[in-house]
């Protein structure tokens, strides 16, 4: 399946976002798109509740400003090894209400302001089934390096 989602370029998911309008999930996980596909998505897919967008190397704050400006109903966004998306790009997705942020803290150096998104929660991806007990502030440690903000 990863073989396959190299395949998916930009002008396809161009494509895609401008002829199904009324999406509301989208998983990109591994492809090679850029920020041009990211900004179509933006740009007509307002329906969109849930997008997934973790190992697509190519992606950076350009991106998240897309999706702040133009999917405000998203509710989920996955991110994972986005290694060029920075506290910058996060502060534009602080207008969508009630978004919910799954990242995995070390694989997205460059990411420290969410505490400074109150309508942005933060979960880890490989949290246990059952939530341990709270570890200092009220907040629950789901893995070694993430914590619920």
């Amino acid at each position: 399946m990863i073989k396959e989602a190299k395949k998916i370029t930009d002008i396809g998911i161009g494509h895609l976002a401008q002829n199904c309008k009324a999406l509301t999930k989208i998983d990109l996980h591994t492809t090679n798109i850029t920020d041009e596909a990211i900004q179509e998505i933006g740009e007509h897919c307002h329906q969109l509740l849930s997008l997934c967008i973790s190992s697509c190397p190519r992606l950076t704050d350009a991106s998240l400003v897309s999706l702040g400006q133009g999917c405000i109903n998203l509710r989920t966004l996955e991110v994972a090894c986005c290694s060029h998306f920075t506290d910058n790009g996060f502060q534009a997705l602080a207008r969508i209400t009630d978004a919910t942020l799954n990242f995995l803290a070390n694989y997205c150096p460059k990411i420290s302001a969410l505490t400074r998104l109150p309508n942005i929660k933060v979960h880890a991806y490989f949290a246990p089934v059952t939530p341990p007990p709270s570890v200092g502030n009220g907040r629950q440690r789901y893995c070694k390096c993430c914590v619920i903000l």
